[in-house]
C-alpha cells in the first residue's frame, strides 16, 4: 500500500528550524488554532489546488496567494529530500518536519523518520503537543530534537487564544522528558499576550518543576501573520503589534537566564 501525506510547503536551506542547513516540510493540518499563527494556510483543508500526482514534486511551485495542498508519496518525498544531503552533512543539518501539526499524520510521519535514519539524515520535528501520548511514544526514538511549543499556562487564556486547552500539551511535555527525549522549547513572544510577566514567570516555574535542562528558544514578535492574513483574506483577530525591541528581548532572556535556563534568541 502506497502512503500518502498533506504538505503545504517545503522551505529548502531553512537556518532556524533546527542546526546547521535543514529542509523543512510542512505538513497539512494543526489542531490549534492561534489567533496569531505564521501559517493560517495549514491549518485545513482549503479549496485551493490539489493533485495526487507525486512525480513532479520538484516542479511543483507552491502558490503564495493561494493556498495549495500536494499529496506526497513517502518515497517521493524522501527523494527530495535526498537532494540535499551534501549540505546536511557539511553544516550539521537535516529534515524537519513542520506544520500546521506533523503529529497529526503520524503514520507518514514515523515512515518518514525511519526513512531519515536509514539514510543517516538528522530529524527535527516542530510540534504543539497536542495530540495523543501514544502517538508520541510510538516515534520519538525516531526524534533527534523536538521543537516543542509552549505558548500559555493559562488554561483559560489558552483556550481563548490558542483554541484547545494546554493539558494534552503539557502532559506530552513531561512525557517526552521521562523518556530523556531532546527537547528545545520555543516560546513565541506575542505583546502583551505571552510576553507578559506572569505568564514568563510560570513558564519558568513550569520548566524549573519538571526539571528541563534543554534550550529554551524566545522567538520575539514577526508580520508574518499579518502578511498572510492580507493575503489569504483571513480574518485578524490579534491586530497589529511592533516587533520587540532588542532590549526587551535581551530583558526577557535574562529572566530565564537568572532561573538557571539556557536561552536562544529568534531561531
Amino acid at each position: 500500500m502506497i502512503m500518502l501525506g498533506k504538505i503545504f510547503d517545503i522551505k529548502k536551506f531553512a537556518l532556524h528550524d533546527g542546526p546547521g542547513i535543514r529542509t523543512t516540510v510542512f505538513f497539512q493540518g494543526c489542531s490549534l488554532d492561534c489567533w496569531w499563527c505564521h501559517n493560517p494556510e495549514g491549518k485545513e483543508i482549503y479549496n485551493g489546488k490539489s493533485t495526487g500526482k507525486t512525480e513532479n514534486l520538484t516542479r511543483f511551485r507552491f502558490n503564495k496567494k493561494q493556498p495549495t495542498i500536494l499529496s506526497v508519496t513517502t518515497d517521493s518525498l524522501m527523494e527530495e529530500i535526498k537532494k540535499d544531503l551534501v549540505f546536511y552533512e557539511q553544516s550539521g543539518g537535516g529534515v524537519t518536519f513542520s506544520g500546521g501539526e506533523p503529529m497529526l499524520q503520524v503514520d507518514f510521519l514515523k515512515e518518514m523518520l525511519g526513512q531519515c535514519h536509514k539514510h543517516n539524515i538528522h530529524t527535527v520535528i516542530d510540534t504543539c503537543g497536542n495530540v495523543p501520548a501514544e502517538d508520541f511514544e510510538r516515534i520519538y526514538e525516531l526524534v533527534d530534537i523536538f521543537l516543542y511549543d509552549i505558548k500559555l499556562i493559562d488554561n483559560i487564556a489558552h483556550r481563548k487564544y490558542v483554541g484547545a486547552s494546554n493539558d494534552i500539551i503539557l502532559n506530552n511535555l513531561r512525557l517526552l522528558i521521562e523518556n530523556d527525549a531532546n527537547i528545545n522549547i520555543r516560546i513565541p513572544l506575542i505583546p502583551g499576550l505571552t510576553d507578559t510577566d506572569q505568564n514568563l514567570d510560570d513558564i519558568i516555574r513550569l520548566l524549573n518543576e519538571i526539571r528541563f535542562t534543554g534550550i529554551v528558544s524566545l522567538l520575539r514578535y514577526n508580520m508574518m501573520a499579518e502578511d498572510k492574513f492580507r493575503r489569504y483574506s483571513i480574518e485578524n483577530r490579534i491586530g497589529h503589534f511592533d516587533i520587540q525591541t532588542d532590549e526587551q528581548i535581551k530583558s526577557i532572556g535574562e529572566r530565564f537566564i537568572s532561573h538557571g535556563l539556557e536561552i536562544k534568541t529568534d531561531g
